[in-house]
């Protein structure tokens, strides 16, 4: 039993990929944003046939599904692909698809023998979504890991001889891997010149570091997790943090709609009692959104006009003084 446990944890730990590694860091980052938003919704009345995970992750990966009932008699969510001919809206009006673990290949027509179920209003799920920001948040993770490398280097180095570049690479390696190294060969340190190296510094890292804050804010931000980053590095008033909110709920109040359109066809056509709403943390979002009261906007609004006359006068008085100068 111990030996099983710890082989799990092993597993666990296994699962490490490099920053380098682009196809393994896009899984990481995509499950990460797909286990982020899997309590966007909770659900009630759903049969045991269709677990609440599944439902979620189909609806945001794939972005349409069907619900209808099976060949064994039991009500299913499944996947597959639009297709027969268009209606008036060039909305295909049929569903087909297949399941190996049913032994059953499907076309439905949809609103007869199924619903059509959809993540939001364009059929598209998050996966478009997820993959911009987990492909940018991928190339900045590899600038900064390498930034933070370069920030080691002081120095380049030169080498006129095989051997000697040969321990010039060893001593590079050390460095990548965090070692100190000594130099005991004399004839190495003959054959080697150093060149100063202009490190961009702090600066560079502190860029890259907001750059890849602010990719981790959009991609929350569009689906409805408030994270406030402000690029002109200030303190932001509490007024500025809460009309945050209201920027964003569009994509999941869209993708509410779609749900609550899509399941009231369900119950219609088959009889259940399923409802969906916003879980509770989602909800308090929205509380948050509703507190934000006129004096709130206001506020900001009359700092933002007053910041704006301050800059104007100053820019005036400047002139003045500087036409002074010129006399003078």
């Amino acid at each position: 039993m111990e030996y099983k446990f710890y082989n799990k944890v092993l597993d666990s730990l296994a699962y490490n990929p490099s920053v380098n590694d682009k196809q393994s860091s896009l899984t990481y980052y995509i499950s990460l944003m797909l286990n982020s938003t899997s309590s966007i919704f909770e659900y009630e009345g759903l049969p045991d046939t269709m677990p609440q995970r599944e439902i979620e992750l189909m609806l945001k990966i794939q972005g349409k599904t069907c619900v209808t009932r099976c060949p064994d008699g039991e009500i299913r969510m499944l996947g597959g692909n639009l297709g027969g001919e268009p209606n008036p809206y060039y909305i295909p009006e049929r569903f087909i698809g297949a399941n190996p673990a049913l032994k059953w290949s499907y076309d439905l027509k949809i609103d007869e023998e199924c619903v059509l179920m959809y993540n939001d209003s364009s059929f598209i799920g998050l996966m478009p979504l997820f993959t911009r920001y987990a492909s940018q948040l991928i190339e900045s993770d590899i600038t900064m890991n390498m930034a933070v490398i370069q920030s080691r280097i002081v120095s380049l180095l030169t080498a006129n001889t095989d051997a000697s570049r040969k321990q010039c690479e060893i001593f590079i390696e050390d460095i990548i891997n965090g070692k100190l190294s000594v130099v005991t060969d004399q004839a190495f340190i003959e054959a080697i010149k150093t060149i100063p190296y202009a490190n961009t510094g702090s600066q560079s890292l502190t860029d890259l570091i907001e750059h890849h804050q602010y990719l981790q804010a959009a991609w929350k931000n569009s689906v409805g997790i408030n994270s406030n980053y402000n690029m002109k590095r200030e303190r932001i008033m509490s007024g500025e943090a809460s009309m945050n909110v209201d920027t964003l709920y569009p994509l999941v109040t869209d993708m509410l709609n779609c749900r609550r359109t899509c399941w009231n066809k369900v119950n219609a056509m088959y009889g259940t009692n399923i409802s969906v709403k916003l879980s509770s943390i989602w909800e308090q979002h929205e509380e948050m959104l509703d507190q934000i009261t006129d004096s709130q906007v206001e506020e900001i609004e009359q700092k933002g006009s007053d910041s704006q006359v301050e800059e104007i006068e100053q820019k005036g008085s400047d002139t003045v003084n500087d036409e002074s100068n010129t006399i003078n």
